[in-house]
């Protein structure tokens, strides 16, 4: 179930990651962020449209703060339902602190984009694919050893 009221840092945290991901993409022109507040529940946090090569898009975002499986499945179903009947073409995007690779798998077979805090990304949009993925940081054991 969606909480009515997102916490304003989480939704700033995540319109911010948000901008600085679309803004690395070069592709990507004229971008608007709309932030959607609606205590029913029936909008998306976050509305972006966006130019990619010329032709327009439209993502619905929901933020969540964790990516738990229960999570992914609310935020599929509450996205597909929220824009179906649309006339226009919405990709659907999902905004945490974190997402597990298995959270990020859910997120690609359902056809939902998604960002994380940590510097991982998915999105779809037509014939466009943008990734992005956040290697763990490396630790003095797992660099390799040279011998001399």
């Amino acid at each position: 179930m969606k909480p009515k009221n997102q916490p304003v840092k989480l939704v700033t945290r995540a319109t911010e990651a948000l901008r600085a991901f679309l803004g690395q993409v070069s592709a990507i022109k004229h971008m608007r962020l709309t932030l959607k507040s609606s205590a029913s529940g029936a909008k998306p946090d976050i509305l972006v449209d966006i130019e990619v090569f010329g032709h327009p898009h439209k993502l619905a975002c929901a933020v969540r703060p964790d990516g738990s499986p229960g999570e992914i499945e609310e935020v599929i179903t509450h996205l597909h339902n929220v824009v179906a009947g649309r006339l226009e073409p919405t990709a659907f995007l999902l905004i945490a602190p974190s997402l597990s690779q298995r959270m990020q798998e859910a997120c690609k077979l359902s056809n939902v984009g998604y960002l994380d805090f940590e510097g991982n990304a998915r999105l779809v949009l037509d014939e466009v694919f943008i990734g992005k993925r956040t290697l763990p940081p490396r630790t003095r054991d797992s660099l390799p050893q040279v011998k001399v």
